[in-house]
């Protein structure tokens, strides 16, 4: 799990950490946490020519408490 984190690796990477199993071999999820107001998680820039890209499910969370029903309904199904 990771809080607002900015984008960390290119493609392959990105693919590489979705991919990987723990040592039983089962598969690993990953969930990026992001508050939709934050920039942080949009940097570096995903276009050419640096690429980079986020790993994992992403849950944004919302930046009012409006929408935190939904989140935690989220959470639930985790």
């Amino acid at each position: 799990m990771s809080f607002a984190a900015p984008r960390v690796g290119n493609k392959l990477f990105s693919n590489a950490l979705n991919d990987t199993a723990s040592a039983d071999g089962t598969a690993l999820r990953l969930l990026r946490v992001v508050s939709d107001g934050d920039f942080v998680p949009r940097a570096p820039p995903s276009s050419w020519p640096l690429n980079y890209y986020h790993a994992g499910d992403l849950l944004a969370m919302p930046v009012s408490l409006h929408d935190l029903d939904s989140t935690v309904a989220f959470f639930h199904l985790l």
